[in-house]
């Protein structure tokens, strides 16, 4: 029986012809060089290119995601791809009571118990945000962690931690979705201090910034009580790794170190008076609220313009439709102050 000669994965191949890349070895090598260009140290053989293009794709790794986006400009689900998790799902676990237990337990119970099964570490950032009456955040090249959408992440847990087993990955955005509703329920002031920077590095590639871009407009829109301020790119004052601040009792604030193999834990009064001093300096310099909230809707049509471009180049959209995601979208309207 004669062997069929279509592609499994049309629309990977279909990309890859377009930008002329017509062998697989010819791909090969342009990911080798495109991966050198973006600090990747990591190269593919013509094997690993048939594999993305079977009728069953493997979900490319978080090194892999990146230089393949950083080729084509678009989504992997775009190219054929489809995640190895339904983020619908993982969202609703994240936010929904946890089945039966949930209707015969109060929220602290569940808490603790979920302590139980997480690394020390973060269990210990979990029991300062349960008591914390107020927190503030500073965060330089990525979006907070509490202020995440899910499909951001588990892009940011899987690059941060490549060698993290993917069900391990999934539990971690699930203790994460939580963290970030029972914040927004409390109603506890929260202040958040963000690099522009981070509006630019396309974790998880361009579609799935353009979506977190859209989460932060809704979270602050939903929650007054949570406040975002961008550090401009061009901010005459900076810091240069991110912290948070956690007023854990009346006159008592602790601050929180995140590094990339462990955490500090700051208790000292006079050295949480200098990161106080550091955060007050830092709101002063970033924008106003309003300001930033008019930035973070601009970067998400600018963003939803570029994932629209780039599909319509590969002849995912039909090339007579004329309107792009950012001219559908409303512009989002500031509140007044």
């Amino acid at each position: 029986m004669k062997r069929s000669s279509r592609p499994g994965n049309p629309a990977f191949v279909s990309a890859r012809h377009q930008r002329k890349w017509y062998s697989q070895e010819a791909f090969a090598e342009a990911y080798e060089r495109v991966a050198r260009e973006e600090g990747v140290g990591v190269s593919i053989s013509p094997r690993q290119v048939r594999r993305w293009e079977s009728a069953r794709p493997p979900w490319p790794h978080p090194d892999a995601r990146r230089v393949l986006t950083a080729m084509f400009g678009l989504p992997l689900e775009t190219l054929g791809f489809s995640a190895p998790y339904d983020l619908d799902s993982v969202e609703r676990a994240a936010l929904a009571p946890s089945g039966a237990r949930a209707a015969t337990r109060e929220e602290g119970d569940e808490w603790r118990n979920l302590l139980d099964d997480i690394p020390e570490r973060l269990g210990q950032l979990i029991r300062l945000e349960m008591n914390a009456i107020s927190l503030r955040s500073y965060e330089t090249l990525m979006i907070p962690g509490l202020l995440q959408s899910p499909t951001y992440a588990l892009s940011a847990i899987q690059m941060r931690n490549p060698t993290i087993q993917s069900s391990a990955a999934y539990e971690r955005v699930r203790i994460r979705m939580q963290r970030s509703e029972r914040l927004m329920r409390s109603g506890r002031p929260a202040s958040f201090i963000v690099s522009e920077a981070a509006f630019y590095q396309p974790i998880g590639g361009l579609a799935v910034l353009a979506d977190q871009m859209g989460h932060l407009l809704t979270l602050v829109s939903e929650h007054p009580q949570v406040s975002v301020q961008v550090l401009p790119l061009d901010a005459a004052y900076v810091v240069p790794s991110p912290r948070l601040l956690l007023e854990v009792s009346p006159g008592r604030t602790v601050a929180w170190l995140e590094q990339l193999t462990g955490s500090v834990l700051v208790e000292s009064p006079d050295d949480v008076m200098s990161f106080r001093a550091v955060f007050e300096r830092l709101s002063t310099t970033a924008l106003p609220c309003v300001a930033t909230l008019e930035r973070i809707d601009e970067r998400r049509r600018e963003l939803c313009t570029a994932v629209e471009v780039a599909a319509h180049r590969v002849g995912v959209l039909p090339p007579t439709r004329t309107t792009t995601t950012a001219s559908r979208s409303r512009p989002w309207v500031p509140p007044s102050e």
